[in-house]
């Protein structure tokens, strides 16, 4: 979605410049240009995807002040090998796609509504078995898959839901340190042997994957009771299955942890089959787990680093709270421990183990955050960056990173797109104050003092201060630090040029003028730097 955006905004740009000078000299609003960028993006991979495969739609929508795309009435004829009679056709009702709209993430939600595909569009053995069992045509009342990818650290959460009409609620829930396909180049043509040629590279935290009956053990249950004559011969065969793999065909004797998990998941099979509700399998190594094809190719290797389980809840139930501690959301909120008002009010944020609530956790938050909490600060900041609390976010984002919490940095950083300079500086002010390093000083560190100054303009691994980070950058630049001096031009450039914000740079500038000249000279720092 990124790439397409810088795609579809530089053919623009090409196709505005081209255009007559009156339409030059008109520049397009906002709203307009993103829907007109819109329009370009539905239409380029619209065209692409046709390229591949044969498909026809009702209809095109887009709003661009949520970023939201929506395609209506999608029919996809495929081209398969074992459908001769070309009866596969994937009809989709609706499809929706947003994207966050950020550089340095992807935070993407597909959307697919009545999807309905023909057991035509599958192999002849799974149509006929799909046919059989009263699935003519498989369809899903809802599919949902969601994306977050951080660019900086290659992090991916993945989560995919499909609710099958008569069949099961399937979900799948996958969380990366790290993934990417290495070997595939931007400018290469993304084409089957390229795909094919990469390798990928996974670092698994975690996953989970949910199978909730709606139906599918019901339409399978006579097929049971005609081979095993009994449903409660499953969790056995089950269990022998599962030997025989881990054994190698008899090659090795399995693992006690392997023969737990053997014993644990054909338990909860027998209690999925007698209860005909949910069945949980959670891969939770105890670190970070490198995915390699030699690993897949060895089912012991899989369970020994993955460390699986089965149960009957996905792990997000665990994480529900007592009601007991939702009711001391009022005046009883000071009696919670720091950490119980920390874990209740990420819960509140997140919606995860309690109704989301910003409001109430932004209101059990905040006291710590003030208090100098650095989880609690991020937590309140994205809560009211969610919430559209322009200045609040941005004030938490600058606790959080006071704090030493770099991951506010993108907080901060989205927020003051929306604020004006006056603003920006009078919260760094309240917020960090003036910074003071009297060991840079009397050492003379030019060196010290130029990388406080790109920290303090950054955020990363201290607080941010413009007009601190100018002050410092001011006088390791007149030490002889390039960097230093690169950094006053580039603060200059970001603000001395917009003409809004020019007049409030230059106090700001000649206050850090003075304070910089004065400790040069009656602060004898030029004396000390001369003497190195």
């Amino acid at each position: 979605m990124t790439i397409a955006r810088s795609t579809g905004a530089c053919a623009f740009a090409v196709l505005v410049a081209a255009g007559p000078a009156q339409t030059r000299a008109q520049p397009v609003p906002e709203v307009e240009f993103a829907r007109l960028l819109n329009i370009f993006i539905v239409q380029t991979g619209l065209g692409l995807l046709r390229s591949g495969i044969e498909l026809t739609y009702d209809g095109v929508s887009s709003d661009p002040r949520s970023g939201e795309l929506a395609v209506s009435g999608l029919r996809l004829r495929p081209k398969l090998p074992h459908d001769t009679g070309r009866d596969c056709e994937i009809g989709i009702a609706r499809l929706t796609l947003a994207d966050g709209g950020r550089f340095d993430r992807v935070d993407g939600l597909l959307s697919l509504g009545g999807v309905t595909v023909p057991a035509a569009c599958l192999e002849p053995g799974p149509a006929a078995m799909a046919s059989t069992f009263g699935y003519s045509v498989i369809e899903a009342e809802n599919v949902a898959i969601e994306v977050a990818y951080d660019f900086a650290s290659s992090a991916l959460t993945l989560d995919i839901v499909a609710s099958v009409a008569r069949a099961a609620d399937v979900t799948v829930a996958a969380d990366f340190d790290y993934f990417w396909l290495q070997g595939v180049a931007l400018d290469q043509e993304m084409s089957e042997d390229a795909v094919e040629d990469a390798e990928p590279v996974a670092i698994l935290r975690g996953a989970e994957i949910t199978l909730e009956n709606r139906g599918l053990f019901e339409a399978l249950e006579p097929l049971i009771g005609q081979q095993l004559g009994d449903p409660a011969a499953v969790p056995a065969l089950v269990q022998a299955g599962l030997i025989q793999v881990l054994s190698g065909e008899g090659t090795r004797t399995p693992t006690a942890e392997e023969l737990a998990f053997v014993e644990e998941l054909s338990g909860e099979v027998g209690r999925f089959v007698a209860d005909r509700d949910r069945l949980v399998v959670t891969l939770a190594p105890e670190a970070p787990v490198r995915l390699t094809e030699e690993m897949f190719e060895d089912p012991a290797a899989i369970v020994a680093a993955l460390a699986p389980s089965a149960g009957s809840a996905p792990a997000a139930r665990s994480a529900i709270l007592d009601p007991a501690l939702l009711s001391q959301l009022g005046e009883d909120a000071d009696a919670l421990d720091p950490a119980t008002r920390l874990a209740v009010g990420r819960a509140l944020v997140t919606g995860i183990g309690a109704p989301r609530a910003l409001g109430a956790g932004i209101a059990l938050l905040a006291p710590m955050a003030e208090a100098g909490d650095g989880a609690a600060a991020l937590l309140v900041a994205e809560a009211a960056a969610a919430a559209g609390e322009t200045e609040d976010a941005y004030r938490h984002a600058l606790l959080a990173l006071s704090a030493g919490k770099s991951e506010a940095v993108a907080i901060a950083d989205s927020m003051e797109a929306g604020l004006d300079l006056d603003t920006i500086l009078a919260l760094q002010a309240a917020v960090t104050g003036t910074v003071a390093a009297d060991g840079l000083l009397s050492a003379g560190d030019i060196g010290g003092m130029a990388t406080l100054a790109e920290r303090l303009a950054t955020g990363h691994g201290g607080p941010r201060s413009y007009e601190s980070a100018l002050y410092w950058a001011t006088l390791a630049s007149a030490g002889g630090d390039r960097a230093a001096a690169a950094l006053v031009r580039r603060l200059d450039n970001r603000f001395a040029r917009r003409p809004e914000e020019a007049a409030r740079w230059a106090e700001a500038s000649r206050i850090a003028s003075e304070r910089a000249l004065e400790t040069w000279v009656a602060g004898g720092l030029a004396a000390r730097v001369s003497v190195e």
